[in-house]
């Protein structure tokens, strides 16, 4: 039992951190919990098998609820991408796997489109690409280049996509801390499309616990005797208070982690 637990235990702390981005791990720790629950419920002569069983029933109920929206997120994490939820779905789904493969495509190419269509400054290189046209000749020493490069401007079409050269290229090795936004955040010139996705996506926490944490001392701000105070300002007291307690924790989080930086280099 208290190895069961302790899986519940991890993933809890993990999923409802409130001082980094917890979207993209997500699909991890739940995955961590189902596996858990499967290698338990094949295990003979357990006490805990009927209970272990009605566990892992219920499980897979919000499993097939679920597996859409917490794998998709994985994809916009560099470690991983999209060979690794491709990996695990098949494990998950076994025959079925490749109808549920071809969802999460069709969902991440969907969604690509539309955020092309609303990416700001296509305008603008339509009309560069439309005066690099005004500037080509058909006289000149470089005519034949011009008529060439005329007949075969649909080539660059065929170009591959932002969103195939994200998925081309090899994952990141995961070795050490990794800020996944601020990763989004420095190659946002490269990926300008794809980074406006994961900076809306990846910022959403998978558990409601922080802001409910947040929220839960509002009975300390409002009570009997304070009782009027305007929506505003009951907002900017909550807020400004969770603010506060959340820089502290990361100063010292900061601290600490420089303490033993530097303890490490006196020790080499």
């Amino acid at each position: 039992m208290r190895e069961l637990l302790r899986t519940f235990f991890d993933a809890t702390n993990v999923v409802s951190g409130s001082l980094y981005p917890t979207a993209n791990l997500h699909f991890d720790e739940i995955w961590e919990v189902k596996m858990a629950l499967e290698n338990r419920a094949i295990e003979e002569n357990s006490d805990l098998t009927v209970t272990i069983e009605y566990m892992r029933r219920k499980f897979n109920r919000y499993w097939k609820l679920t597996w859409l929206k917490i794998s998709f997120l994985v994809i916009f994490y560099p470690r991983f991408k999209f060979g690794y939820i491709e990996f695990r779905l098949r494990k998950a789904f076994g025959n079925n796997a490749d109808s549920k493969i071809a969802t999460v495509k069709k969902l991440l190419k969907d969604l690509f489109k539309e955020y092309s269509q609303l990416t700001v400054g296509s305008e603008e290189a339509t009309q560069q690409v439309a005066d690099v046209q005004l500037i080509t000749s058909t006289s000149g020493r470089y005519a034949d280049w011009d008529i060439h490069m005329s007949l075969n401007a649909t080539s660059t079409s065929e170009l591959p996509s932002e969103l195939d050269t994200y998925l081309a290229k090899p994952t990141i090795p995961r070795s050490g801390h990794f800020d996944v936004l601020a990763w989004w955040r420095s190659n946002s010139l490269e990926y300008p499309i794809l980074s406006r996705m994961a900076r809306d996506i990846l910022v959403v926490p998978a558990s409601s616990v922080a802001s409910e944490s947040a929220f839960s001392i509002g009975k300390r701000v409002i009570f009997d005797d304070r009782s009027r105070l305007a929506p505003e300002t009951v907002e900017a007291l909550v807020c400004r208070q969770d603010w506060i307690r959340a820089s502290s924790k990361i100063f010292i989080y900061s601290i600490c982690n420089y303490d033993a930086l530097s303890l490490h280099e006196n020790i080499l």
